[in-house]
């Protein structure tokens, strides 16, 4: 009998080389396979490494306007953050781009920003450009903001410590780098122990059963869900210091 022909083979691979990528967007109906493969990419690449888009269009075959409608539908659906980034003066410094293994929003409403990637030629050095920040040396400002970072990172740490992931494992296992860098990117400026202990209790009421104490089965993007419940938070909160101020 001869064996059927046709059809997508096992690709045989070597034995070193493996990337670990988080498989979650692979099923993700809202990307095309263009998309997924631009993100399988970067993914791929370590986590402090820097691509500038004019090398994305040189690497690919697509074209440039491909590669910029595959990281506008990243955008869109959550998994590529853009922001400006500025010193303690708030001068613009320049242009940061974070790329998310799962999205960083479930459902990005149309608030959200959908910004053209601007076209950007890599500079003739190799090295990254440098910021040059002007802090006035004001040691006493530096320790304080020090200080508060710190209480922000204790008390997010604890309030992940008690929400659970699974049966085994709480979100501080596995989402505590990514949700605290949500937060300080989303909420700069605003952020507060206490709402981050109100923005906890939400979590815990949208997105854990409350009979298994384990996590309800269509939580898929426990970082969106928590940016949801700390926007609320933050709203309630700020409400409370509204009413109390003039009551």
């Amino acid at each position: 009998m001869t064996k059927p022909s046709g059809g997508i083979v096992r690709v045989s691979k070597r034995e070193s080389g493996y990337a670990i990528i988080d498989p979650f967007f692979l099923s993700d109906e809202r990307l095309s396979w263009k998309a997924k493969g631009l993100l399988a990419y970067l993914l791929s690449k370590p986590s402090n490494w820097r691509v500038f888009t004019s090398d994305l269009v040189k690497r690919s075959k697509d074209g440039r306007d491909a590669v910029y409608s595959a990281i506008k539908e990243l955008e869109s659906c959550g998994y590529v953050e853009r922001r400006q980034t500025r010193d303690e003066s708030q001068k613009i410094t320049g242009m940061e781009t974070v790329i998310y293994e799962r999205p960083i929003i479930d459902d990005p409403g149309p608030d959200s920003p959908q910004t053209e990637i601007p076209y950007v030629e890599k500079p003739q050095t190799e090295k990254s450009p440098q910021v040059i920040n002007d802090f006035n040396n004001n040691d006493f400002k530096k320790e304080g903001n020090k200080s508060a970072d710190n209480a922000i990172l204790h008390a997010l740490a604890k309030a992940l410590h008690k929400l659970p992931l699974n049966d085994t494992a709480s979100l501080y296992d596995h989402y505590f780098e990514d949700i605290y860098a949500m937060l300080t990117r989303r909420f700069s400026g605003r952020l507060e122990a206490e709402v981050i202990a109100l923005a906890a209790d939400r979590y815990f009421a949208k997105a854990v059963d409350l009979r298994t104490g384990l996590p309800k089965p269509d939580v898929y993007s426990p970082v969106g869900i928590f940016h949801e419940c700390y926007a609320e938070a933050l709203a309630e909160w700020e409400a409370r210091k509204f009413k109390r101020k003039y009551v």
